[in-house]
């Protein structure tokens, strides 16, 4: 399912849901949907802010029909210019 070429509508914004309620946590879902129409499966993108340590995140979940959606991959990325040392 990673591997499917995959599209988001241009209204996908306008349409996007709450995420999963988290304290300082906010997020959207946008849906994605099967380049070739394919009905078998579903997508959906999940963007999460953290307040407190200036990160998003990233989330593509999938399902086939009559499955339940899985966690397929994620990327973290953090800007909060913090800097780490090289000995």
């Amino acid at each position: 399912m990673i591997a499917m070429p995959k599209r988001v509508e241009p209204e996908a914004w306008e349409k996007s849901d709450p995420g999963r309620p988290t304290m300082g946590e906010p997020s959207r879902k946008i849906e994605a949907f099967p380049e070739d129409n394919d009905d078998a499966f579903e997508f959906k993108i999940i963007l999460r802010t953290s307040e407190k340590t200036e990160y998003f995140s990233v989330t593509l979940e999938g399902k086939m029909a009559g499955r339940v959606w899985e966690g397929l991959c994620r990327y973290d990325i953090q800007d909060n210019g913090q800097r780490y040392s090289q000995k």
